[in-house]
């Protein structure tokens, strides 16, 4: 799996203007144009405020599948960042996902390199790091290729059937290759959104159709999900979440 890109786009502290290193033009240019809308349309919904809620805004780990950026998936993180001179923009690392597993799957895998890469963010952030430092420590950070099943063909509209390992395993391992197809096949292109939260923003998940929509793009940096209109379809169990704590 060493052929597969790893690499940085966004700002930093140590250095005054855009830094990129290793990633594909059309994936770089993509992922740029979106970062861009994203800056400018969440400035323009949060006016007075925008500044403020940026710098506290969450690290969001993100799954991007076939098509969005480009031909590959993608799989990374970004968070709140700034160049030398000031300007604010965020920083972000992306990994290409084999094209053998499913994006879901793959995603649940690297919980570990998730938290490797953000330590290394952060350490970027406090001006510890160039971005040759960051790309260099970032492709050192290891990589989970354990899947437990490889793509053959999208669900689509007909039956299916998937094997497990032995009689005892749960269907559940099964449950994140299935939800790849039946989203592939009902939405094309995906995003799935994850972040541990912030002083605003709740730990939540999203998943939606291509990128996040600019005109409500707010609600990743302040949370007032009703607010930006984003659709909520299920509410945490109360009883559950009260009971975890006890």
């Amino acid at each position: 799996m060493s052929n597969l890109v790893t690499g940085v786009f966004g700002k930093l502290p140590l250095h005054g203007d855009f830094v990129y290193r290793n990633l594909p033009s059309n994936c770089m240019q993509s992922w740029d144009e979106w970062l861009q809308r994203f800056v400018a349309g969440s400035q323009e919904q949060l006016r007075d405020d925008w500044l403020n809620i940026y710098l506290t805004s969450p690290v969001w780990r993100y799954g991007l599948s076939e098509g969005i950026l480009d031909e590959n998936a993608w799989l990374g993180m970004f968070m709140p960042s700034v160049d030398k001179v000031g300007r604010y923009f965020p920083i972000s690392v992306l990994t290409q996902v084999p094209a053998s597993v499913s994006l879901l799957e793959f995603m649940l895998l690297q919980n570990d390199w998730f938290t490797s890469i953000e330590e290394l963010m952060f350490q970027a952030l406090d001006a510890e790091l160039d971005v040759d430092e960051l790309m260099t420590s970032v492709e050192q950070v290891a990589l989970n290729y354990d899947a437990n099943y490889f793509k053959r063909e999208t669900l689509g509209q007909s039956s299916a059937v998937i094997n497990l390992e032995f009689e005892e395993q749960s269907p559940a391992i099964a449950f994140p290759h299935m939800l790849d197809s039946f989203l592939a096949s009902s939405l094309a292109s995906y995003s799935v959104w994850t972040t541990p939260g912030s002083e605003l923003v709740e730990p939540c998940l999203t998943v939606l159709q291509g990128l996040p929509k600019i005109g409500n793009v707010a609600a990743m940096l302040d949370g007032q999900w009703s607010h930006w209109q984003w659709p909520k379809p299920f509410e945490l169990n109360p009883l559950e979440s009260s009971g975890s704590e006890s």
